[in-house]
């Protein structure tokens, strides 16, 4: 279920707090070590400096909202507390989360889901998907048009004989450069390396500065979704998350 809003307005945005999403305990006595814990996804948290630190997300049991610091974030509904932006289904959830109180003094990014267990070992499978974005241009003017915070496409393919993971994410004239431009101009271009049921790489644009840091995990049964964040510290910063299912359309190459 898609829960996009339109008029959400902050300069540097998807800055992620300390999100604790407590993990899944076995019950009960007995003998015998603990079950391991298994993350299932990341949130990240961004200072208005624009320094970036990560907390992992151990549980997937509710993909329809999060548990930030003690706070119940319904994901389907916004609040007097928050807004959302972004995506969640059976398979996976992504977004950005944009405070409104004292109580929940940052802004987060996001991505968790029901982790594949069986990954293809061969083939490529083309994703698509939406993307949602925020920070600084290259020219340090916020990204987006006006007030907006931005969402885009997502096309993303996955090489699973060479364990890499290419796409791109693509925005609306204006988005990261300026008014005027065409759509194929205002693009995001991604390249990782899969590792089981995780990638990490990374995402650069002509359009802003540096390099992003790009992480994320395949989900549901053979690997049918994927979802994951990127983000660029430091100075004129930027950084967003996204989600996407296979393209049934699509015909698999062997």
């Amino acid at each position: 279920m898609s829960n996009f809003k339109h008029s959400i307005s902050k300069l540097s945005l998807i800055v992620l707090t300390s999100l604790t999403v407590a993990a899944c305990g076995s019950g009960g006595g007995g003998s015998g070590s603990p079950a391991p814990v298994v993350n299932t996804g990341a949130v990240f948290s961004v200072s208005e400096k624009g320094n970036v630190s990560k907390t992992s997300i151990n549980s997937n049991s509710n993909l329809k909202a999060l548990d930030i610091g003690g706070h119940k974030i319904n994901l389907l509904e916004d609040s007097d507390s928050y807004s959302f932006i972004g995506e969640n289904n059976s398979l996976y959830q992504y977004g950005y989360l944009f405070s409104k109180t004292e109580d929940l003094p940052n802004d987060q990014v996001f991505y968790n889901g029901k982790t594949a267990k069986d990954i293809p070992s061969v083939g490529e499978v083309k994703y698509l998907g939406s993307v949602v974005i925020a920070g600084q241009k290259r020219d340090g003017a916020p990204i987006g048009v006006g007030d907006q915070i931005t969402k885009g496409k997502a096309e993303i393919r996955a090489d699973f004989g060479s364990k890499k993971l290419d796409g791109k994410f693509i925005f609306g004239p204006g988005t990261l450069e300026r008014t005027g431009m065409s759509a194929d101009s205002q693009v995001i271009n991604m390249n990782a390396t899969i590792s089981n049921n995780s990638f990490e790489g990374k995402a650069k644009s002509e359009h802003l500065s540096g390099e992003a840091a790009v992480e994320g995990k395949f989900y549901g049964n053979n690997a049918e979704a994927l979802a994951g964040a990127f983000h660029r510290s430091g100075e004129k910063p930027w950084y967003g998350a996204f989600g996407a299912k296979k393209d049934d359309s699509a015909k698999p190459n062997p």
